[in-house]
């Protein structure tokens, strides 16, 4: 792995100055969340979210543990803090994360975000609606494209 060919889901360690308010700071290890096409590409820019030791329990960190991502301490991903960043600022390689630990920061991120569509789209919980109910829905939501009366009320949408 070198420094021109990032990948969707590395940790790499990145040097995050300057900064400025409460951004991380420094050197530290950064999960990369942009696709591999774009890594490549002629921005020269990655999309990345620093990670940090320090557990503060906020609801959008999720939790690498060592060995996961070549990391030696549990970690936590601060999915409130995406940022993109010049490939230039990649130091060092360090390893991957799990489809499952992309998963969840896929979810904190469109969570953290109010990407509601991002939520459902990546969630790995099946959805609360019954199939019956589902297709009452998608039959409701055609009716109304269609100019055609609402089957319960009889009335003509819009």
């Amino acid at each position: 792995m070198s420094a021109s060919r990032p990948e969707h889901g590395d940790v790499w360690d990145l040097n995050f100055n300057p900064t400025q308010g409460r951004e991380q700071v420094g050197h530290r290890p950064a999960l990369l969340v942009s696709v591999s096409n774009f890594n490549q590409g002629p921005a020269e820019l990655v999309v990345a979210i620093p990670l940090t030791r320090s557990e503060r329990k906020v609801r959008w960190h999720v939790a690498v543990k060592p060995p996961e991502g070549g990391l030696s301490e549990t970690s936590y991903i601060k999915c409130e803090d995406v940022r993109s960043l010049s490939k230039g600022r990649l130091t060092r390689y360090r390893g991957r994360v799990s489809a499952k630990t992309m998963g969840e920061a896929r979810i904190a991120c469109a969570s953290c975000s109010g990407c509601k569509r991002a939520q459902s789209r990546f969630s790995f919980t099946p959805t609360t609606h019954s199939p019956a109910r589902r297709y009452r829905l998608r039959c409701r939501a055609r009716s109304k494209i269609r100019g055609q009366a609402d089957h319960r009320s009889g009335r003509w949408s819009n």
